[in-house]
């Protein structure tokens, strides 16, 4: 039977993501057009679920190195679920050395080669995702850049393990890069807090009086009257970021443990998919 506890967990974990959504979204309605700093923040959210689903992958590529559980080569379920879902989330060409994968005596280098090569390309979006980054100059936008230099030497180095199926290295080179983007995640919505803060102190007097900018995207309170809700329903400054990023890393955590019941890992999976 499924377990109950377990069940109403995760139920509790959605209704906070959803919550925190809601708020990111009255905040940016009450904006308008998102700032740069949500962009690169949305971006980079995508580039850790992307790094998230390489490293499931490689997580069932080693489980298959080390056991095979007698099946033929080329014919494992981890082979067969990474074709069905190879696509998912990716649009850099994976998949492409696939057919070479049957009948070779060692699991076959072939889709190893288009995983580490969905890994280059992803190390190639961070790349440019970091050029791009807002707060050049601040303190927090600069370690925001150290951070995201971190990951992609990781995800180089998980690129190599992976070409030389090292899949357990790769999973801590992964594991690395996934750390690093946390990170800069976190400290460019420092930085933004730091902005909008410095912007409601700029925008002290006349014409600051709860129109236009009476709350910064982050849900903060920088007018008098702000018109939705109040700052004791919506979390501070990068708070919001930072608690929907656990949220769902938390899910992801969760949906990866194998030894849950299969129905509450299919139903964590549906969670996922929602968001």
């Amino acid at each position: 039977l499924m377990e109950q506890g377990r069940m109403a967990e995760a139920q509790q974990l959605l209704e906070q993501l959803r919550q925190m959504m809601e708020n990111m979204q009255i905040a940016r309605g009450q904006q308008g057009q998102q700032s740069p700093g949500e962009q690169a923040l949305e971006g980079l959210s995508e580039t850790l679920r992307e790094q998230q689903g390489l490293s499931d992958e490689a997580f069932r590529d080693l489980q298959e190195q080390f056991n095979p559980n007698g099946q033929q080569p080329g014919e494992s379920q981890g082979n067969r679920g990474r074709a069905g879902n190879q696509g998912e989330g990716q649009q850099h060409g994976q998949g492409q050395n696939q057919p070479g994968r049957n009948g070779q005596p060692q699991g076959g280098r072939g889709s190893e080669q288009s995983l580490a090569d969905r890994q280059r390309a992803l190390r190639q979006e961070l790349n440019r995702q970091t050029q791009n980054l807002p707060g050049a100059g601040t303190p927090e936008g600069d370690a925001a850049r150290d951070s995201l230099g971190r990951a992609g030497e990781a995800m180089d180095d998980a690129e190599d393990a992976l070409r030389d199926e090292d899949f357990a290295g790769a999973l801590d080179n992964q594991a690395e890069a996934m750390e690093a983007l946390r990170e800069g995640m976190r400290e460019l919505a420092e930085q933004m807090a730091e902005q909008n803060q410095q912007n409601g102190q700029q925008g002290d007097g006349p014409g600051r009086d709860g129109n236009d900018g009476s709350r910064d995207p982050l849900g903060r309170d920088v007018g008098e009257n702000g018109r939705v809700g109040t700052d004791e329903n919506l979390l501070q400054g990068e708070d919001v970021y930072r608690r929907a990023r656990e949220l769902l890393d938390e899910i992801r955590r969760r949906s990866g443990e194998q030894e849950r019941p299969t129905e509450e890992l299919e139903y964590l999976k549906r969670l996922l998919e929602r968001f």
